[in-house]
């Protein structure tokens, strides 16, 4: 070999390594790039089983939300209901009627719901009309007059302020009106100046 041919062997034995040297390099990087996207594809799977997980829990909540709804949809209705019954059942428990005039065999052309005073209890029993115990009891007065003033004067000398009854609204009975309870009240005697201010027309 001539001492000419060395420098060359030498220089393509550099190149060779310097070669070798960037293929290793560029293998490395292509490992690195490689184990970088198998850690970035592994997140992108659990990002994507979280969102399915997250949407089955959006579903089972939207279906609880539903049945929550349908649940509110049927006690609302139970409660109007039962309010309806309640206030049917209020309607048809009247405990005591109180006639006031002179039945001529028609129904009363009024009727008036009696309540009593808040010191009710502390009145004096003299002045009670009938028994205290009744006017813990839904109480009502049929009024046979030709006017609603006329019944209205009735109710004031039936039930005088000092008896601690009020009277409500005086209203017209209308053919459908319910039919007289059986437990009636005696007539209430007249006798007393009622005070106008203490009894609601």
């Amino acid at each position: 070999m001539s001492t000419e041919a060395i420098p060359a062997i030498l220089l393509v034995l550099l190149g060779i390594g310097a070669l070798g040297g960037m293929v290793v390099m560029e293998v490395s990087r292509l490992g690195l790039l490689s184990a970088r996207r198998a850690l970035v594809q592994k997140r992108i799977e659990a990002l994507r089983s979280e969102t399915e997980r997250a949407r089955e829990r959006a579903g089972q909540i939207d279906a609880a939300i539903e049945r929550g709804q349908a649940q509110l949809a049927h006690f609302a209705a139970e409660v109007q209901r039962l309010a309806s019954l309640l206030r049917t059942v209020e309607a048809d428990r009247v405990e005591l009627v109180h006639d006031l005039g002179a039945p001529d065999g028609r129904p009363a052309p009024f009727r008036c719901v009696l309540r009593t005073v808040p010191d009710f209890a502390r009145l004096d029993q003299r002045h009670v009309v009938f028994s205290r115990d009744i006017w813990q009891r839904k109480n009502v007065a049929h009024v046979w007059a030709d006017t609603p003033e006329q019944a209205h004067a009735q109710l004031l000398r039936a039930f005088p302020a000092r008896s601690g009854v009020l009277a409500g609204a005086i209203e017209r009975v209308t053919e459908r009106a319910a039919p007289i309870q059986p437990m009636t009240a005696p007539k209430t005697p007249d006798g007393f100046i009622a005070d106008p201010s203490l009894v609601a027309a």
